[in-house]
Order: C-alpha cells, then sequence, then structure tokens
C-alpha cells in the first residue's frame, strides 16, 4: 500500500500557511481566539498546496475546538537543514497520554458527534504523500502542537 504522491509545484511555505489561515479566519469560532504568527523561514518547497492547506485548515480547526475562547494558537514556520517545518500549537486541553496514539487512527474522535475521526488520518496520509510526517506532543491542560516535517528537496522516485 504505496502513499498517494500528489502533482507538486514550488511554493513559498509560508504563503502556504497564510492561505490557510486566511481560509481558518471565515471560521466565527477561529476568530474568538488569538492567532500567533512566527515565520522565521520562508523555505521553497515543492508541494501540494490545496491539499497542504487542507492538512493546516485541519489542524488550525483542531486546536480552536481544544481551546476556549480568547485561546492562543501559535502557527510557526521555521526549517533545520533538511527539513520545513509547521508547527500548529494550542493552549487548550491537551491529549491524554492513552489517546495520544489513537488520534491517527481513522474513525477515532474525542469529539463525540461533532467529530468523523478522519481528519488525523486523512492529514497524515497527505504528508507522507509529500514524503514528510507528521506528528504530535500534548500535555493535559496545558496544550497540544502538532508538528509537520516536509523534506525541503524532494526524494528521487
Amino acid at each position: 500500500n504505496q502513499p498517494q504522491t500528489y502533482p507538486k509545484d514550488v511554493f513559498a511555505l509560508t504563503d502556504v500557511v497564510d492561505m490557510a489561515l486566511n481560509i481558518s479566519n471565515y471560521d466565527k469560532e477561529t476568530k474568538k481566539r488569538t492567532i500567533v504568527k512566527k515565520f522565521q523561514a520562508a523555505p521553497e518547497l515543492k508541494l501540494n498546496k490545496d491539499k497542504i492547506i487542507q492538512v493546516l485548515i485541519n489542524l488550525i480547526r483542531n486546536a480552536v475546538q481544544a481551546t476556549p475562547d480568547k485561546g492562543e494558537i501559535t502557527v510557526l514556520v521555521t526549517q533545520n537543514q533538511e527539513h520545513a517545518l509547521i508547527q500548529i500549537a494550542d493552549n487548550g486541553c491537551g491529549i491524554p497520554p492513552e489517546h495520544l496514539d489513537q488520534i491517527w487512527q481513522p474513525f477515532f474522535s474525542t469529539k463525540g458527534e461533532e467529530g468523523t475521526g478522519l481528519g488525523l488520518e486523512i492529514c497524515k496520509r497527505i504528508i507522507e504523500g509529500h514524503h514528510g510526517r507528521i506528528y504530535c506532543e500534548s500535555k493535559v491542560g496545558v496544550g497540544t502542537t502538532f508538528t509537520v516535517e516536509l523534506p525541503l528537496e524532494t526524494p528521487a522516485a
């Protein structure tokens, strides 16, 4: 079962993150949060812009749902030698340690009727289709950080 790969063009990652944030701002719940943008790098990557925007909107929506009104969500773009990194961190309720492994499984949701449990599984599939990885660190009562790691160079097929 090969991960799906997507047709890709080169985009500045900060532009793609800005697009996702602009779309997210149409949501009235998102407007009640403080979004802190920290762009420490502006790597240019080959990626499927629409798919990456879909991932970011999903992660932002999750952060909004995990935080109270006036909660804070930080969106960081940075890079190391091999990867561009996008971190979406919130100061929300956090994810219990026993759920951290399950959040990537299809149909797992902590949102009751609200959630389909497909969001993170789809995010993971999209990021893996870009030869990247996505992971999560969380502390109950402190908050959650999702990190998307995308290779600066697309590996040869």
